[in-house]
């Protein structure tokens, strides 16, 4: 289904994105949009039509299902494998890797925190350096299908 939108001061609706959405993320003032093959990105403060643009293309070979962003990062999971870029808010996305699914096997799920990605699949849980495109840490573990991630900054105080 296509995603379409109507601002509080449009009387009509927007169709933003004319194919079936596979992910979307926000990140600070930005709402990224994803569908096949393209990043889609454009201001929140003004969601309208005209105010997206093309940030990126992944391609149809990557078969993309989910998008992630958290700060300048973003990755995009497919059933091939996955793709890691820098995201500039109002500027094309920029790549950083891109892994295939016979290195990294197939991904259930992604998330990132600081600058590295967590993929979950079926290689257990992967770390990797997006800046490298290198795996730094591999890890067997049971649960396979997704991430949950939760930061917490620890702050030392002291009793008097």
């Amino acid at each position: 289904m296509p995603v379409a939108l109507r601002s509080a001061s449009a009387a009509r609706v927007e169709r933003l994105v004319e194919r079936p959405l596979r992910g979307i993320a926000r990140s600070a003032g930005t709402l990224y949009l994803l569908d096949e093959q393209w990043l889609y990105a454009g201001p929140l403060r003004d969601p309208s039509a005209t105010s997206f643009f093309t940030a990126g293309e992944f391609g149809r070979l990557l078969d993309a299902r989910m998008l992630r962003v958290q700060g300048s990062l973003g990755v995009v999971v497919g059933t091939t494998g996955i793709a890691v870029f820098e995201l500039s808010g109002n500027g094309p996305a920029r790549p950083l890797a891109r892994l295939r699914t016979p290195a990294i096997g197939s991904v259930a799920d992604a998330a990132i925190v600081g600058e590295r990605v967590f993929l979950v699949g079926e290689r257990g849980l992967l770390v990797l350096d997006p800046r490298s495109g290198r795996i730094v840490v591999s890890v067997d573990v049971d649960g396979r299908a997704s991430l949950g991630v939760a930061v917490f900054r620890f702050r030392p105080f002291w009793f008097r």
